[in-house]
């Protein structure tokens, strides 16, 4: 009984260690690091906006189960981050086809700076696989179907992490089913995803995804405001095409719901620009 105790005891301690060295690697090249727990929320508070002394965060570790960087900040003086939450990935992809070209891998993630990762295996919330380590290849159990494949036979979701010209950040998250510009919120992108697979880091080497260790990312490519802003205006069209397929009352109910309410931490301009644009769905 006492060896087994100290046998889990010095389990933790290294699973501990490990996650201290990535959460320390990603920390030291600027990004605002966010510690999540099993179900990928928070532990602790956090801010897009401003991060922790490493002391703070370190505390919070202990209780981690995967590390997720937010986006916007990055200690840099010219950068800031955007992350890229790749859901539908066979719809993000033609998005990113459109911006960046066919070759938006290589270009995003084949760089030696570059920060790309798979995350859950797809369909979303309906897997659940007994991986043991981010590099095993286990069994996994589609839930509705009571299949049991691969999870190298399974699509992932992606995470892509760029960089962009401070003065270029959007001041909120941009979403559509297919992909979320992640400004104002957290991605996890290392450690174990709640469907029991490990988030992975990977490159676009000679034609295909390697997995990398996370000592190996870097900061993510940089894009331009004009690419960024393409990005945006595909994303949000994608958001109207689908509501616009609903049909007449659904589709303008639908714009109307994802308007956010006036609050008092709204300025005077920005309920006037609600207000007109409600104005003009009527």
């Amino acid at each position: 009984m006492v060896r087994r105790n100290n046998s889990q005891e010095r389990e933790g301690e290294s699973a501990n260690k490990v996650f201290a060295g990535a959460a320390e690697r990603l920390y030291k090249l600027g990004f605002n690091i966010v510690p999540v727990d099993s179900n990928k929320k928070p532990i602790g508070s956090w801010s897009s906006s401003d991060r922790l002394p490493w002391e703070s965060l370190e505390r919070r570790l202990a209780k981690a189960a995967g590390i997720a960087i937010t986006g916007t900040y990055l200690e840099d003086p010219n950068y800031g981050v955007v992350v890229l939450d790749l859901d539908d990935v066979d719809a993000a992809i033609e998005v990113l086809a459109k911006v960046f070209g066919e070759e938006w891998r290589t270009r995003l993630c084949g760089q030696a700076w570059s920060f790309c990762g798979l995350t859950g295996p797809r369909p979303k919330g309906k897997v659940v696989c007994d991986c043991k380590a981010p590099s095993e290849d286990c069994d996994c159990v589609i839930q509705d179907a009571g299949e049991h494949k691969k999870l190298s036979e399974l699509r992932r979701g992606m995470y892509v992490v760029v960089r962009v010209p401070k003065s270029c950040i959007p001041h909120g998250t941009v979403r559509s089913d297919a992909m979320e510009i992640m400004v104002s919120n957290y991605e996890v992108v290392w450690g174990r995803h709640p469907s029991g697979a490990f988030y992975n880091p990977v490159r676009f080497t000679d034609g295909k995804w390697v997995p990398v260790d996370i000592g190996d990312v870097g900061q993510g490519e940089v894009i331009t405001y004009d690419e960024l802003k393409a990005l945006i205006a595909l994303v949000k069209q994608s958001t109207v095409s689908r509501l616009e397929e609903a049909g007449g009352k659904d589709a303008k109910a639908a714009i109307e719901l994802n308007l956010p309410e006036p609050t008092k931490e709204l300025s005077k301009e920005a309920v006037n620009k609600i207000i007109g644009l409600s104005r003009s769905l009527g």
